[in-house]
């Protein structure tokens, strides 16, 4: 895609492979937020230092795959003076915050 840098499972840049990405090099990843880019910042810090050691780079698993997009969405706008609001969607929060926030 236009913009991103493709990856292999250690987000490490298929191109040059000197390159990690976080953020704009995830493959398959319908939402980056920073909860999930958390995991990334981990597992691109320990194959960095891995690869500078000529040691095995750890495959990036995803952190939270249940949120596939942001759980806060803006309804409204703020043109004309009408102010906006924002509405939560507990389906796709973590489990913790699900009970702390949602009530379940």
């Amino acid at each position: 895609a236009r913009g991103a840098i493709k990856v292999n499972e250690s987000l490490q840049s298929t191109g040059r492979g000197q390159i990690f990405a976080v953020g704009v090099g995830v493959n398959k990843v319908s939402f980056i937020g920073f909860a999930k880019l958390a995991d990334q910042w981990k597992d691109v810090t320990h194959n960095v230092k891995a690869y500078l050691a000529g040691k095995e780079l750890k495959k990036h698993k995803e952190g939270m795959p249940d949120m596939t997009y942001p759980p806060v969405v803006l309804v409204g706008n703020i043109m004309n003076g009408q102010g906006a609001w924002a509405g939560i969607d507990c389906s796709v929060l973590p489990g913790p915050l699900k009970c702390c926030c949602c009530r379940g």
